[in-house]
């Protein structure tokens, strides 16, 4: 919730930064611990850019500052000897090639001893490999430099990225001074932390996902080679994703100085499909550190859609700029609209397990909030908790999905994709009764943010066929279209369609609070996606679009218990730098199955229950009136039929 407040103002905004290669893993964050509340670092935070050490060094890490975080974390649930290490963004890189590194440092919150510092190559088939490392014995609370055993030369021509290490003992003991060493510091476009280590789970060391959220890795590099005289670097540039047309824009400019020559005033600028929007002068020193700028531009002039921005620097020290300029300025984008519709429905994902023996109170909550709003589309996410007594309602698709959502344990749920917590739109749901209504205004909470911050640009409406005359009702269509205002086919580019089906009504023992339920009823359960789980990419005609899907049903489905969900998102991808502060959902909508029973002739039923309460065409369109060919007819008696018209 906290996350989520502050993406309102700045966090929010989209991104211009260039993605770099990951490391796949795992969560680690249930064993994190940070120290008690009268454990900090004893400093002075540092208020100026960091003085160079000469005028061929820069230090070189996910931040440039000497800051350190005010309290440590440990991961005391896995005491021994643990390597912490953070990739660098390949534009960071970029700017070192050449350079060599004889010495590294590492920012410490605990008195330890023994610190290790190392260089990693993650290569193109995803491992690690360690090039140089260096150890010391004296590591202390604050910065600590290692000396290398072998000086490493940045070479970037060969493709590989570079992992910044540190290795230590962790301690057991949370009472003890050396317990949570780790440093994060929030300076800077935040990079993942991975930690190597053996869970004993038989599979060895391996690279797990500690955080990407709470801050950047202490660990630096200093790097020597010559550095030129005057280069101001523009490496960042973030506004709100989208801008209504009309009102001012908020923007966030990240930059600082590269070069050793002193720079005392800059000039700042913002293009707009090639026009001015901003312009100002700061006087004022710009150092090694970086800083961020808010401005702000008008829109009223201009034109809705998706547009082409260029923030850049025109002048250093009253001229124009010198030396390397070719990161004087960063280009992106910007989402101007105009119109807007209303949200149809919520969507919620449920993350939950047969063997979670609080998950129902999550359940019970979910039906309170899905009978107050009353435009919830809830989808049941099933996951295996217990390898020993497997989830039967779990899939591999499941996986994936909880995948995306980093959801770190059941029972959780995510609210239209809002980020909730730092790098994951799922929060816990372990409430009881007493709490289902402060829990609701921060579901709420999240709806609304969605709302306020991304409008929804386009209508959906979704058709679920199941034919019983004919296969015996094996086969599902559906067909999902999507009406968008104007230009909304460039204000969603990036955006992909989404159609989950799940069930209602499946009877499954539950674990409830320490006791088994052997007849559960579990609802609104995911069986599987119809498009990528990933989201497919849309073809639009113009602002709308149409897609159909065939989908033969499993024997063990009950499409009359069923259900489509449908929904517009944006593309989720596995391969990149996932900023969960920009994938929230824009538009959502949920229908029941159509399933046609007979033809008109064989209903067997009174004149008075063929009262018709809804009639469909031949693709599952909603009509009002009879059309021309094929219309399929619902009765006010449940069962459903086709008719033809002539």
């Amino acid at each position: 919730m906290k996350r989520m407040m502050l993406m309102c103002a700045i966090l929010g905004m989209a991104t211009m930064a260039n993605a770099q290669k990951l490391v796949n893993g795992n969560e680690l964050k249930s064993y994190l611990k940070q120290a008690p509340a009268n454990q900090q670092v004893n400093r002075v935070q540092a208020k100026t850019p960091r003085k160079l050490v000469a005028a061929n060094k820069r230090s070189m890490g996910t931040y440039f500052s000497d800051k350190l975080a005010e309290k440590g974390i440990g991961l005391t649930g896995i005491p021994g000897d643990l390597v912490l290490g953070t990739p660098l963004p390949d534009d960071i890189l970029a700017r070192f090639n050449g350079g060599t590194i004889r010495t590294m440092r590492v920012g410490l919150c605990a008195d330890l001893g023994n610190v290790g510092a190392s260089i990693y190559e993650l290569m193109s088939d995803g491992k690690l490999v360690e090039k140089a490392k260096g150890t010391i014995t004296t590591g202390k609370t604050g910065w600590n430099e290692i000396t290398l055993e072998t000086p490493y030369v940045i070479n970037t021509s060969n493709g590989s990225s570079l992992f910044l290490a540190l290795s230590y003992n962790q301690v057991g003991d949370k009472n003890s001074s050396k317990a949570f060493p780790i440093s994060l510091v929030a300076e800077n476009d935040i990079q993942n932390t991975y930690v190597y280590v053996d869970l004993g789970r038989g599979q060895g060391k391996n690279w797990y996902n500690l955080t990407g959220a709470a801050g950047n890795l202490s660990v630096q590099a200093i790097v020597e080679k010559e550095y030129p005289a005057q280069d101001v670097v523009v490496n960042g540039f973030a506004a709100p994703s989208f801008v209504k047309k009309g009102e001012e824009s908020p923007a966030v400019v990240s930059l600082y100085h590269f070069g050793n020559d002193p720079v005392t005033s800059y000039t700042l600028k913002v293009d707009v499909d090639g026009v001015n929007r901003f312009e100002q002068t700061y006087n004022e020193a710009l150092g090694y550190e970086v800083v961020q700028k808010e401005i702000k531009f008008p829109t009223t002039a201009i034109q809705v859609g998706k547009r082409n921005v260029r923030a850049y620097i025109s002048a250093v020290n009253g001229a124009a700029p010198k030396g390397d300029t070719t990161d004087d300025e960063i280009a992106g984008s910007l989402k101007v609209y105009h119109d807007k519709v209303n949200r149809q429905m919520q969507l919620i994902e449920h993350f939950t397990s047969t063997t979670c023996t609080f998950c129902p109170l999550g359940i019970n909550l979910l039906k309170k909030y899905s009978e107050k709003r009353g435009d919830i589309a809830w989808v049941s996410i099933h996951g295996t908790m217990n390898p020993a007594s497997p989830d039967p309602m779990n899939t591999t698709q499941c996986d994936t999905l909880m995948a995306m959502a980093k959801m770190n344990g059941f029972p959780s749920a995510g609210f239209n994709r809002v980020e909730v917590e730092a790098d994951t739109y799922a929060t816990g749901l372990g409430y009881q009764a007493a709490q289902y209504d402060a829990a609701m205004k921060n579901f709420d909470a999240y709806v609304k943010y969605a709302e306020d911050n991304y409008p929804a640009l386009v209508t959906l409406d979704v058709a679920a066929i199941v034919d019983q005359t004919k296969d015996s009702g094996k086969t599902l269509e559906v067909t999902v279209t999507g009406q968008g205002v104007a230009e909304a086919q460039g204000l969603l580019s990036g955006y992909g369609l989404y159609v989950f089906i799940t069930e209602s009504g499946l009877i499954s023992p539950q674990l409830y609070t320490g006791t088994w339920k052997n007849k559960y009823e579990h609802n609104h359960t995911f069986r599987a996606a119809l498009t990528k789980v990933t989201g497919d990419a849309i073809t639009w005609n113009g602002n709308n679009f149409e897609k159909k899907f065939t989908y033969t049903l499993n024997d063990k489905f009950d499409p009359t218990k069923m259900h489509a969900v449908a929904f517009v998102a944006p593309i989720y991808n596995f391969g990149g730098n996932v900023n969960f502060s920009n994938l929230v959902v824009n538009q959502t909508i949920m229908k029941d199955f159509v399933v046609v029973t007979s033809g008109i002739e064989n209903l067997n039923t009174t004149v008075g229950e063929l009262r018709e309460v809804a009639r469909y065409n031949a693709e599952g369109q909603l009509i009002s009136a009879p059309q021309k060919g094929i219309n399929i007819v619902k009765y006010a008696n449940g069962k459903t039929a086709k008719v033809v018209v002539d």
